[in-house]
Formats: structure tokens, C-alpha cells, sequence
């Protein structure tokens, strides 16, 4: 993962002109961890809030189209025998859902229906998921590409702003109270394809 520095941690000492000594790799992965987490708070608590917030993240941890993998980073596979892995993982305990990564567990619901028992144990877990996912790609959308040949920018912001908006979409399926178990797993499995499509094809395009 390369590093870049977080400044919204360091600002109060330039403020009084002393030097901001980052900490290394794991001070700087801390620090953009723990702004990214705000992030999410605010695509949780005030989801209309999130484009406009991410484009403050972006602006104050000066990311741009080259740094924005560090942020989409957090949506790969947790993994706690690797310290400089940074991947958020699925629900709180290591493991315990799987596919233990945002983005298998996302290609995963796009292609299996889930059980009854899945859906009432993943609730809580996959509405995060999906929190997080919208708190990434409002991020990304403020840090678009250059134009060049078979690589536009409106169409990152395009594939950006449906994956935010097809987040809250799945969030919805997962928390309906659809009493009919297949009705509801039909349609989280359709709203995970739509979100899933979105991302799969930004990555088609932009992945190197």
C-alpha cells in the first residue's frame, strides 16, 4: 500500500509552527483509517451528506486518481496475520462472515441467493458493508482521472455516483421486512448485481 500523509491530524501544530513529524507507514495508515471511519459515519448517519463529504476528504488528505487506492484498499480482504494489511472485512469478528472482504462478499451476493438464516445473522453487518462502500466511492468520485483515450472521467463519476446510490439501495433490501425469505433474498441478490455491476465496470475500465 503507498503511503501519503493525513494533514487534518497534524493541522493544530503547523497552526503553531511546529514541525509535523508523521510516524512512518503505520502513523499515516492510522491517521487515514481513522478520517475514512468519519467518513462513514456521515454515509451512515446522514447518507445525503456523503458526496459533499467525501469531496472534503479528498481536498484535506490531498487525495487524488494515484492515492485513491490507498482509500479503496479498505474494501479488500481482512487479514489479521498481515500487519500492513488494511481490508475493513465484513462484520465485527474476523472470520465470521465469509467471505471476510468487502468486495468478495459484494460478488459473492450478486451471484448466490442467501439463506434465512444468513440474512438474520448478516443484517447489521452487510448495512455497514454497504455504509462503507458508499463512504469509498464518494471519495473516488472526487478524485477522478485524467482524460485520455478510452478512459473518461465522466464516466468515473458516473459509475461513482451509482455506487453510492445503489449502496443505500442494498442497505434498503437488506432491512426490509419482507416477511417471504425468497422475495427478500431475490432481492438483496438483485440489489448486490446492480451495486456489483457498477463497481466491476469502473474496474474494467480504470483498473491498470
Amino acid at each position: 500500500m503507498r503511503t501519503h500523509k493525513v494533514l487534518t491530524a497534524g493541522a493544530a501544530l503547523l497552526a503553531l509552527g511546529l514541525v509535523f513529524l508523521t510516524g512512518g507507514q503505520a502513523a499515516d495508515e492510522k491517521d487515514l483509517k481513522t478520517a475514512l471511519e468519519k467518513l462513514v459515519k456521515t454515509a451512515t448517519d446522514k447518507p445525503d451528506d456523503v458526496q459533499k463529504a467525501g469531496a472534503e476528504f479528498a481536498k484535506e488528505n490531498k487525495i487524488d486518481n494515484e492515492s485513491i487506492k490507498d482509500v479503496m484498499d479498505y474494501l479488500g480482504k481482512r487479514d489479521v496475520t498481515d500487519k500492513k494489511a488494511v481490508g475493513w472485512g465484513v462484520g465485527n469478528k474476523p472470520g465470521d462472515i465469509k467471505p471476510d472482504g468487502i468486495e468478495l462478499k459484494l460478488r459473492e451476493l450478486a451471484k448466490v441467493k442467501m439463506t434465512k438464516t444468513q440474512m438474520e445473522k448478516e443484517t447489521d453487518a452487510l448495512v455497514e458493508m454497504s455504509n462503507r462502500i458508499a463512504a469509498v466511492a464518494a471519495v473516488g468520485l472526487a478524485s477522478p482521472p485524467k482524460k485520455v483515450p478510452g478512459k473518461d472521467p465522466k464516466d468515473w463519476k458516473q459509475w461513482s455516483e451509482e455506487m453510492i446510490s445503489s449502496s443505500r439501495d442494498f442497505a434498503k433490501a437488506v432491512q426490509s421486512k419482507e416477511p417471504d425469505a425468497k422475495k427478500k433474498a431475490d432481492a438483496i441478490k438483485d440489489a448486490a448485481a446492480k451495486l456489483n455491476s457498477s463497481c466491476v465496470n469502473c474496474h474494467g475500465t480504470f483498473r491498470d
